[in-house]
Protein backbone atom coordinates (compact mmCIF):
# COMPACT_ATOMS: atom_id res chain seq x y z
CA UNK A 1 0.00 0.00 0.00
CA UNK A 2 1.68 3.57 -0.98
CA UNK A 3 2.49 5.58 2.33
CA UNK A 4 2.40 9.49 2.33
CA UNK A 5 3.56 11.97 4.95
CA UNK A 6 2.54 14.84 5.53
CA UNK A 7 5.17 18.01 7.74
CA UNK A 8 3.26 20.65 9.07
CA UNK A 9 5.03 23.24 10.28
CA UNK A 10 2.51 25.02 12.71
CA UNK A 11 1.37 28.72 11.90
CA UNK A 12 4.31 29.33 9.78
CA UNK A 13 3.62 33.24 9.69
CA UNK A 14 3.98 33.34 13.33
CA UNK A 15 7.30 30.88 13.53
CA UNK A 16 8.74 33.26 10.58
CA UNK A 17 8.16 36.58 12.91
CA UNK A 18 8.87 34.94 16.03
CA UNK A 19 12.15 33.54 15.38
CA UNK A 20 12.60 37.80 13.45
CA UNK A 21 11.59 39.61 16.27
CA UNK A 22 13.46 37.12 18.85
CA UNK A 23 16.89 37.30 16.82
CA UNK A 24 16.44 41.35 16.87
CA UNK A 25 15.70 41.82 20.53
CA UNK A 26 16.65 38.44 22.44
CA UNK A 27 13.61 38.58 24.05
CA UNK A 28 9.83 36.54 24.23
CA UNK A 29 6.93 38.97 24.73
CA UNK A 30 3.33 39.09 23.68
CA UNK A 31 3.26 39.16 19.95
CA UNK A 32 0.42 38.65 17.27
CA UNK A 33 0.52 38.57 13.69
CA UNK A 34 -2.27 41.31 12.03
CA UNK A 35 -3.83 40.90 8.15
CA UNK A 36 -2.78 44.66 7.37
CA UNK A 37 -1.53 47.74 9.19
CA UNK A 38 -4.52 49.18 11.21
CA UNK A 39 -5.81 49.09 14.37
CA UNK A 40 -9.06 47.65 13.30
CA UNK A 41 -7.46 44.81 11.77
CA UNK A 42 -7.73 40.96 13.20
CA UNK A 43 -5.34 38.70 15.37
CA UNK A 44 -4.63 35.49 13.25
CA UNK A 45 -1.85 34.11 14.93
CA UNK A 46 -0.59 34.76 18.72
CA UNK A 47 1.84 32.96 20.38
CA UNK A 48 2.02 31.36 23.63
CA UNK A 49 2.94 34.61 25.82
CA UNK A 50 -0.32 36.44 24.35
CA UNK A 51 -2.16 33.64 24.51
CA UNK A 52 -1.69 33.07 28.71
CA UNK A 53 -2.47 36.80 28.87
CA UNK A 54 -6.06 35.99 27.26
CA UNK A 55 -5.68 37.05 24.06
CA UNK A 56 -6.75 34.84 21.18
CA UNK A 57 -7.43 35.30 16.89
CA UNK A 58 -10.25 37.26 15.71
CA UNK A 59 -9.51 40.05 18.14
CA UNK A 60 -8.88 43.24 16.92
CA UNK A 61 -5.43 44.76 17.30
CA UNK A 62 -6.60 48.17 19.21
CA UNK A 63 -9.13 45.47 21.46
CA UNK A 64 -6.41 43.28 21.67
CA UNK A 65 -3.97 46.32 22.51
CA UNK A 66 -6.08 47.06 25.57
CA UNK A 67 -6.11 44.06 27.20
CA UNK A 68 -2.12 43.41 26.65
CA UNK A 69 -0.37 46.96 26.53
CA UNK A 70 2.90 45.54 25.32
CA UNK A 71 1.41 43.07 22.76
CA UNK A 72 3.70 43.49 19.33
CA UNK A 73 1.71 42.91 16.62
CA UNK A 74 3.50 42.54 12.85
CA UNK A 75 2.67 41.62 9.39
CA UNK A 76 4.25 38.81 7.46
CA UNK A 77 3.99 39.96 3.59
CA UNK A 78 3.08 36.94 1.30
CA UNK A 79 6.44 37.05 -0.36
CA UNK A 80 8.13 36.39 2.84
CA UNK A 81 6.17 33.30 3.35
CA UNK A 82 7.01 32.16 -0.47
CA UNK A 83 10.68 32.19 0.91
CA UNK A 84 9.87 30.29 3.41
CA UNK A 85 8.06 28.08 1.76
CA UNK A 86 10.53 28.04 -1.01
CA UNK A 87 13.64 27.03 1.69
CA UNK A 88 11.25 24.02 2.95
CA UNK A 89 10.70 22.79 -0.21
CA UNK A 90 14.63 22.32 -0.99
CA UNK A 91 15.02 20.80 2.64
CA UNK A 92 12.55 18.31 1.81
CA UNK A 93 13.47 17.74 -1.72
CA UNK A 94 16.53 15.92 0.10
CA UNK A 95 14.45 13.00 2.51
CA UNK A 96 11.80 12.41 -0.36
CA UNK A 97 11.73 12.18 -4.30
CA UNK A 98 7.65 13.87 -4.24
CA UNK A 99 6.95 16.97 -2.52
CA UNK A 100 3.52 18.66 -2.67
CA UNK A 101 2.90 21.95 -1.22
CA UNK A 102 -0.89 21.48 0.63
CA UNK A 103 -3.27 23.92 -0.87
CA UNK A 104 -5.21 24.45 2.92
CA UNK A 105 -2.05 25.46 4.49
CA UNK A 106 1.00 27.70 4.43
CA UNK A 107 3.17 25.52 5.99
CA UNK A 108 1.65 22.39 5.26
CA UNK A 109 3.48 19.75 2.93
CA UNK A 110 2.73 16.17 1.22
CA UNK A 111 5.89 13.60 0.33
CA UNK A 112 6.25 10.45 -1.02
CA UNK A 113 6.82 7.76 1.91
CA UNK A 114 7.40 4.52 0.24
CA UNK A 115 10.13 2.51 0.75
CA UNK A 116 12.31 5.01 3.19
CA UNK A 117 11.70 2.84 5.64
CA UNK A 118 14.80 0.73 4.02
CA UNK A 119 17.05 3.64 3.56
CA UNK A 120 16.84 5.19 7.05
CA UNK A 121 15.97 1.99 9.31
CA UNK A 122 12.67 3.03 10.12
CA UNK A 123 9.94 5.17 9.18
CA UNK A 124 10.05 6.74 12.64
CA UNK A 125 13.65 7.79 12.07
CA UNK A 126 13.05 9.30 8.74
CA UNK A 127 10.74 11.28 10.17
CA UNK A 128 13.37 12.69 13.20
CA UNK A 129 15.43 13.23 10.14
CA UNK A 130 12.88 15.63 8.41
CA UNK A 131 12.53 16.93 11.94
CA UNK A 132 16.01 18.15 12.23
CA UNK A 133 16.35 19.31 9.18
CA UNK A 134 13.20 21.77 9.10
CA UNK A 135 14.57 22.55 12.60
CA UNK A 136 17.94 24.09 10.96
CA UNK A 137 15.80 26.42 9.44
CA UNK A 138 14.36 27.89 12.22
CA UNK A 139 10.95 26.14 12.33
CA UNK A 140 9.22 23.99 14.09
CA UNK A 141 7.29 20.59 12.45
CA UNK A 142 5.28 17.68 13.14
CA UNK A 143 5.52 14.75 10.89
CA UNK A 144 2.75 12.23 10.45
CA UNK A 145 3.36 9.20 8.09
CA UNK A 146 0.03 7.36 6.75
CA UNK A 147 -2.03 6.37 4.02
CA UNK A 148 -4.51 9.55 2.75
CA UNK A 149 -3.71 13.47 2.15
CA UNK A 150 -6.56 14.34 4.43
CA UNK A 151 -6.11 12.01 7.37
CA UNK A 152 -2.61 12.85 7.50
CA UNK A 153 -3.15 16.72 7.26
CA UNK A 154 -5.69 16.84 10.15
CA UNK A 155 -3.18 14.92 12.41
CA UNK A 156 0.00 16.58 11.48
CA UNK A 157 -1.94 19.93 12.55
CA UNK A 158 -3.88 19.02 15.55
CA UNK A 159 -0.86 16.72 17.14
CA UNK A 160 2.10 18.47 18.79
CA UNK A 161 4.21 15.12 18.26
CA UNK A 162 5.01 13.12 15.26
CA UNK A 163 3.32 9.39 14.87
CA UNK A 164 3.45 6.71 12.50
CA UNK A 165 0.52 4.91 11.29
CA UNK A 166 0.74 1.27 11.05
CA UNK A 167 -2.73 0.55 9.39
CA UNK A 168 -5.49 2.61 7.72
CA UNK A 169 -7.83 1.38 10.19
CA UNK A 170 -5.35 3.02 12.88
CA UNK A 171 -5.49 6.30 10.38
CA UNK A 172 -9.17 6.39 10.39
CA UNK A 173 -9.75 5.73 14.09
CA UNK A 174 -7.46 8.56 14.86
CA UNK A 175 -8.99 10.79 12.32
CA UNK A 176 -12.49 10.34 14.20
CA UNK A 177 -10.70 11.36 17.62
CA UNK A 178 -9.42 14.96 15.40
CA UNK A 179 -10.63 18.30 16.34
CA UNK A 180 -13.07 19.64 13.89
CA UNK A 181 -10.81 23.05 13.94
CA UNK A 182 -8.11 21.35 11.91
CA UNK A 183 -10.56 19.97 8.88
CA UNK A 184 -10.55 22.36 5.74
CA UNK A 185 -13.97 23.61 6.15
CA UNK A 186 -15.74 26.88 6.15
CA UNK A 187 -15.01 29.16 9.02
CA UNK A 188 -19.21 29.66 9.13
CA UNK A 189 -19.61 25.78 8.57
CA UNK A 190 -17.32 25.40 11.45
CA UNK A 191 -18.98 27.78 13.79
CA UNK A 192 -22.75 26.49 13.09
CA UNK A 193 -21.23 22.80 13.87
CA UNK A 194 -19.59 23.99 16.99
CA UNK A 195 -22.94 25.53 18.11
CA UNK A 196 -24.49 22.25 17.93
CA UNK A 197 -22.09 20.51 20.05
CA UNK A 198 -19.97 18.80 16.67
CA UNK A 199 -16.49 19.23 17.86
CA UNK A 200 -14.65 16.09 16.53
CA UNK A 201 -14.48 14.85 12.93
CA UNK A 202 -16.32 11.56 13.84
CA UNK A 203 -19.05 12.98 15.30
CA UNK A 204 -19.34 14.92 11.62
CA UNK A 205 -18.51 11.75 10.03
CA UNK A 206 -21.64 9.67 11.31
CA UNK A 207 -24.16 12.63 10.04
CA UNK A 208 -25.99 11.48 6.32
CA UNK A 209 -25.24 13.73 3.87
CA UNK A 210 -28.99 14.34 3.58
CA UNK A 211 -29.50 15.44 7.01
CA UNK A 212 -26.02 17.86 6.73
CA UNK A 213 -27.45 19.12 3.36
CA UNK A 214 -30.96 20.19 4.49
CA UNK A 215 -29.63 21.81 7.69
CA UNK A 216 -26.28 23.09 6.36
CA UNK A 217 -26.94 23.46 2.54
CA UNK A 218 -25.27 21.60 -0.05
CA UNK A 219 -21.89 23.75 0.10
CA UNK A 220 -20.60 21.71 3.52
CA UNK A 221 -21.52 18.63 1.99
CA UNK A 222 -19.85 19.20 -1.22
CA UNK A 223 -17.08 20.13 1.08
CA UNK A 224 -17.04 17.17 3.29
CA UNK A 225 -16.88 14.92 0.04
CA UNK A 226 -13.65 17.33 -1.55
CA UNK A 227 -11.96 16.40 2.00
CA UNK A 228 -12.96 12.90 1.95
CA UNK A 229 -11.30 12.07 -2.02
CA UNK A 230 -8.06 13.24 -1.66
CA UNK A 231 -6.79 10.52 -3.15
CA UNK A 232 -4.62 12.32 -5.75
CA UNK A 233 -1.72 10.97 -6.15
CA UNK A 234 1.26 13.65 -5.11
CA UNK A 235 1.86 16.27 -7.33
CA UNK A 236 5.80 17.24 -7.23
CA UNK A 237 5.81 21.23 -6.58
CA UNK A 238 8.59 22.90 -8.92
CA UNK A 239 11.37 23.95 -7.37
CA UNK A 240 12.76 27.49 -8.58
CA UNK A 241 16.37 26.67 -10.60
CA UNK A 242 18.30 29.40 -11.17
CA UNK A 243 19.89 29.72 -14.71
CA UNK A 244 23.55 31.09 -14.83
CA UNK A 245 23.95 34.48 -15.39
CA UNK A 246 26.29 34.55 -17.76
CA UNK A 247 25.55 35.48 -21.64
CA UNK A 248 27.65 34.92 -24.86
CA UNK A 249 27.63 37.51 -27.09
CA UNK A 250 27.16 36.28 -30.85
CA UNK A 251 29.71 39.02 -31.66
CA UNK A 252 32.10 40.97 -29.84
CA UNK A 253 30.36 44.32 -28.83
CA UNK A 254 32.61 47.70 -28.11
CA UNK A 255 29.78 49.91 -27.72
CA UNK A 256 28.44 49.88 -24.27
CA UNK A 257 24.95 51.28 -24.81
CA UNK A 258 24.49 48.08 -26.77
CA UNK A 259 25.37 45.94 -23.43
CA UNK A 260 22.82 47.37 -21.79
CA UNK A 261 19.85 45.11 -23.09
CA UNK A 262 22.36 42.27 -21.98
CA UNK A 263 22.55 43.36 -18.49
CA UNK A 264 18.95 44.19 -18.47
CA UNK A 265 17.99 40.76 -19.28
CA UNK A 266 20.13 39.08 -16.78
CA UNK A 267 19.28 41.25 -14.00
CA UNK A 268 15.06 41.63 -14.24
CA UNK A 269 14.80 37.69 -13.81
CA UNK A 270 16.88 38.21 -10.36
CA UNK A 271 14.90 41.40 -9.12
CA UNK A 272 11.55 39.46 -9.92
CA UNK A 273 12.27 36.78 -7.54
CA UNK A 274 13.60 38.48 -5.15
CA UNK A 275 10.44 40.97 -4.88
CA UNK A 276 8.29 37.88 -4.95
CA UNK A 277 10.34 36.47 -1.84
CA UNK A 278 10.81 39.92 -0.13
CA UNK A 279 14.49 39.87 -0.34
CA UNK A 280 16.53 43.27 -1.71
CA UNK A 281 19.80 42.95 -3.33
CA UNK A 282 22.36 44.87 -2.17
CA UNK A 283 25.51 44.83 -4.41
CA UNK A 284 25.67 43.63 -8.13
CA UNK A 285 28.87 43.10 -10.20
CA UNK A 286 28.79 43.28 -13.82
CA UNK A 287 31.29 41.43 -15.25
CA UNK A 288 32.44 41.60 -19.11
CA UNK A 289 34.55 39.07 -20.57
CA UNK A 290 37.23 40.90 -23.12
CA UNK A 291 39.11 39.46 -26.25
CA UNK A 292 42.31 38.18 -26.28
CA UNK A 293 44.92 40.99 -26.11
CA UNK A 294 48.29 40.63 -27.92
CA UNK A 295 50.42 40.43 -25.05
CA UNK A 296 48.23 37.89 -23.19
CA UNK A 297 46.97 34.13 -24.00
CA UNK A 298 44.12 34.26 -21.65
CA UNK A 299 41.30 36.30 -21.66
CA UNK A 300 41.18 39.81 -19.88
CA UNK A 301 37.84 40.47 -17.59
CA UNK A 302 36.57 43.67 -16.27
CA UNK A 303 34.90 44.09 -13.29
CA UNK A 304 32.16 46.97 -12.23
CA UNK A 305 30.53 47.47 -8.88
CA UNK A 306 27.37 48.86 -8.58
CA UNK A 307 25.66 49.70 -4.87
CA UNK A 308 22.69 51.62 -4.65
CA UNK A 309 21.53 54.22 -1.24
CA UNK A 310 20.16 51.48 0.34
CA UNK A 311 19.72 47.64 -1.13
CA UNK A 312 16.81 47.42 -3.27
CA UNK A 313 14.54 45.22 -5.45
CA UNK A 314 13.14 48.15 -7.37
CA UNK A 315 14.36 47.73 -11.28
CA UNK A 316 14.04 51.47 -12.15
CA UNK A 317 16.55 51.97 -9.25
CA UNK A 318 19.24 49.44 -10.78
CA UNK A 319 18.38 50.54 -14.36
CA UNK A 320 19.17 53.74 -13.97
CA UNK A 321 22.32 52.98 -11.76
CA UNK A 322 23.60 50.25 -14.55
CA UNK A 323 23.33 53.31 -17.02
CA UNK A 324 25.01 55.51 -15.54
CA UNK A 325 27.89 53.23 -15.67
CA UNK A 326 28.05 52.12 -18.76
CA UNK A 327 27.61 55.42 -20.07
CA UNK A 328 31.11 56.46 -19.27
CA UNK A 329 34.72 55.14 -20.58
CA UNK A 330 35.51 52.66 -22.96
CA UNK A 331 36.35 49.13 -22.98
CA UNK A 332 40.27 48.19 -23.60
CA UNK A 333 38.58 45.15 -25.96
CA UNK A 334 35.81 43.89 -27.48
CA UNK A 335 33.39 41.84 -25.14
CA UNK A 336 32.40 39.15 -26.03
CA UNK A 337 30.92 37.85 -22.23
CA UNK A 338 28.59 39.10 -19.89
CA UNK A 339 28.16 38.37 -16.53
CA UNK A 340 26.43 39.09 -13.11
CA UNK A 341 27.08 38.45 -9.88
CA UNK A 342 25.08 39.77 -6.92
CA UNK A 343 24.33 39.45 -3.05
CA UNK A 344 21.02 39.65 -1.71
CA UNK A 345 19.68 40.69 1.76
CA UNK A 346 16.89 40.10 4.31
CA UNK A 347 14.38 43.25 4.63
CA UNK A 348 15.73 45.91 7.35
CA UNK A 349 14.72 45.89 10.84
CA UNK A 350 11.22 47.26 12.12
CA UNK A 351 10.21 47.11 8.53
CA UNK A 352 7.11 45.37 9.38
CA UNK A 353 6.02 47.25 12.86
CA UNK A 354 2.71 49.10 12.89
CA UNK A 355 1.88 52.92 13.33
CA UNK A 356 6.28 53.58 12.16
CA UNK A 357 6.81 57.01 12.99
CA UNK A 358 8.66 58.85 9.84
CA UNK A 359 12.26 60.27 10.30
CA UNK A 360 12.83 63.68 11.31
CA UNK A 361 15.94 63.78 8.64
CA UNK A 362 15.95 61.66 5.42
CA UNK A 363 18.89 60.53 4.53
CA UNK A 364 17.96 58.28 2.10
CA UNK A 365 17.69 61.33 -0.56
CA UNK A 366 21.02 62.02 0.39
CA UNK A 367 22.61 58.15 0.08
CA UNK A 368 20.43 57.66 -2.98
CA UNK A 369 22.44 61.00 -4.45
CA UNK A 370 25.90 59.97 -3.47
CA UNK A 371 24.40 56.14 -5.20
CA UNK A 372 24.37 57.90 -8.25
CA UNK A 373 27.15 59.86 -8.51
CA UNK A 374 29.16 56.56 -7.46
CA UNK A 375 27.70 54.65 -10.36
CA UNK A 376 28.52 57.56 -12.85
CA UNK A 377 32.03 58.16 -11.75
CA UNK A 378 33.36 55.20 -9.97
CA UNK A 379 33.23 54.04 -6.53
CA UNK A 380 36.13 56.09 -5.73
CA UNK A 381 34.38 59.45 -6.33
CA UNK A 382 32.89 59.46 -3.25
CA UNK A 383 35.50 59.27 0.16
CA UNK A 384 35.67 60.87 3.55
CA UNK A 385 38.58 61.63 5.53
CA UNK A 386 40.24 59.70 8.39
CA UNK A 387 42.67 60.93 10.73
CA UNK A 388 46.23 59.37 10.85
CA UNK A 389 49.32 60.30 13.69
CA UNK A 390 50.76 63.02 12.07
CA UNK A 391 51.66 66.45 13.05
CA UNK A 392 52.17 67.09 9.31
CA UNK A 393 48.47 68.69 8.82
CA UNK A 394 49.21 67.28 4.73
CA UNK A 395 50.08 63.96 6.16
CA UNK A 396 47.49 64.35 9.16
CA UNK A 397 44.48 62.78 7.44
CA UNK A 398 43.83 60.37 4.10
CA UNK A 399 40.99 59.36 2.13
CA UNK A 400 39.08 56.70 2.21
CA UNK A 401 35.83 55.05 0.02
CA UNK A 402 32.69 55.42 2.12
CA UNK A 403 28.91 54.22 1.08
CA UNK A 404 27.28 55.99 4.19
CA UNK A 405 26.09 58.99 4.87
CA UNK A 406 27.35 60.04 8.07
CA UNK A 407 24.95 61.56 10.36
CA UNK A 408 25.29 65.30 11.57
CA UNK A 409 25.18 65.85 15.45
CA UNK A 410 23.12 68.79 16.36
CA UNK A 411 24.25 71.33 18.71
CA UNK A 412 23.22 72.63 22.27
CA UNK A 413 21.57 75.56 22.81
CA UNK A 414 24.10 78.16 24.64
CA UNK A 415 26.64 76.35 23.06
CA UNK A 416 30.00 77.95 20.31
CA UNK A 417 29.97 76.07 16.90
CA UNK A 418 32.53 74.11 15.58
CA UNK A 419 34.66 75.45 12.86
CA UNK A 420 34.39 72.64 9.28
CA UNK A 421 37.17 73.02 7.40
CA UNK A 422 36.62 71.72 4.38
CA UNK A 423 40.46 70.08 2.65
CA UNK A 424 40.69 69.79 -0.78
CA UNK A 425 41.69 66.07 -2.57
CA UNK A 426 44.30 68.26 -4.58
CA UNK A 427 45.92 71.30 -3.05
CA UNK A 428 45.51 74.21 -5.48
CA UNK A 429 48.64 76.88 -6.25
CA UNK A 430 48.40 80.61 -5.65
CA UNK A 431 49.64 82.98 -6.49
CA UNK A 432 50.44 85.53 -3.64
CA UNK A 433 50.62 84.22 -0.36
CA UNK A 434 48.39 87.06 1.43
CA UNK A 435 45.78 87.72 -0.88
CA UNK A 436 43.40 88.63 2.04
CA UNK A 437 42.66 89.65 5.27
CA UNK A 438 44.83 87.57 7.86
CA UNK A 439 42.85 86.05 10.57
CA UNK A 440 45.37 83.55 11.91
CA UNK A 441 48.94 82.71 11.56
CA UNK A 442 51.70 82.10 10.88
CA UNK A 443 52.05 78.89 12.26
CA UNK A 444 55.30 78.12 11.32
CA UNK A 445 56.25 74.32 10.87
CA UNK A 446 60.03 73.33 10.51
CA UNK A 447 61.45 69.78 9.64
CA UNK A 448 65.06 69.06 9.11
CA UNK A 449 64.63 66.09 7.71
CA UNK A 450 62.53 63.95 5.78
CA UNK A 451 61.27 62.25 2.44
CA UNK A 452 60.52 65.44 0.90
CA UNK A 453 64.56 66.79 2.21
CA UNK A 454 62.74 69.18 5.14
CA UNK A 455 59.76 71.40 5.99
CA UNK A 456 59.91 75.02 6.48
CA UNK A 457 56.78 76.68 5.75
CA UNK A 458 53.72 78.75 7.11
CA UNK A 459 50.53 78.49 7.60
CA UNK A 460 47.32 80.77 7.56
CA UNK A 461 43.88 81.44 7.79
CA UNK A 462 42.70 84.15 5.28
CA UNK A 463 39.44 86.70 5.36
CA UNK A 464 38.99 86.96 1.47
CA UNK A 465 36.61 89.91 -0.47
CA UNK A 466 33.92 86.85 -0.98
CA UNK A 467 34.04 86.50 2.97
CA UNK A 468 35.35 82.90 2.46
CA UNK A 469 38.14 81.88 5.12
CA UNK A 470 40.92 80.10 3.53
CA UNK A 471 43.38 77.98 4.56
CA UNK A 472 46.80 78.60 3.21
CA UNK A 473 50.51 77.23 3.56
CA UNK A 474 53.57 78.97 2.56
CA UNK A 475 56.69 77.19 1.30
CA UNK A 476 59.66 79.35 2.54
CA UNK A 477 61.92 77.36 0.55
CA UNK A 478 60.35 77.96 -2.98
CA UNK A 479 58.57 81.20 -2.15
CA UNK A 480 54.69 79.06 -3.13
CA UNK A 481 51.72 79.26 -1.81
CA UNK A 482 49.16 76.64 -1.39
CA UNK A 483 45.45 76.57 -0.94
CA UNK A 484 44.39 73.75 0.50
CA UNK A 485 40.94 74.09 1.87
CA UNK A 486 38.36 76.55 3.11
CA UNK A 487 36.67 76.95 6.30
CA UNK A 488 33.10 77.26 7.33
Amino acid sequence: MVRLACISVPRLPLQIAQARETELSGLEYPLAIVREDRPTSPLLHVNRRAAELGLRTGLRYSEALALVCDLRAVTVPPAEIQSAQQALLEVLARWSPVVELCPHDAGSFWVAASGLSSLFGSEAQWGAGVRAAVKGLGYRAVVVVGFTRGATLVLARSRRRSAVLGSPEAEQRALAQAPLSEVPLEPRHRRLLERLGVHRFGQLAALSSDELARRFGVALVRELQAFRTLTLPLQPSGLEVAAPLIRQLEAPVTDRALLLPVVHELLDPVLDRLRRQGRLLAELRLEFGLELWASSLTPARLVEVLRPAAPTSEAKVWHRLVSLRLSQGEFPAAVTEVGLGYEEVGPPPGSGELFALPPTRDARRGAEALALIRAQWGNASVVHSVLLDSHVPEQAFCWEETTEVPTPSPLVRGELGVSVRRVFRQAAPRRAPGAGLRLGGPFVLKQASGTDGGRDQEYWFLLTARREVQWVSYDRRTQQSVLNGVVD
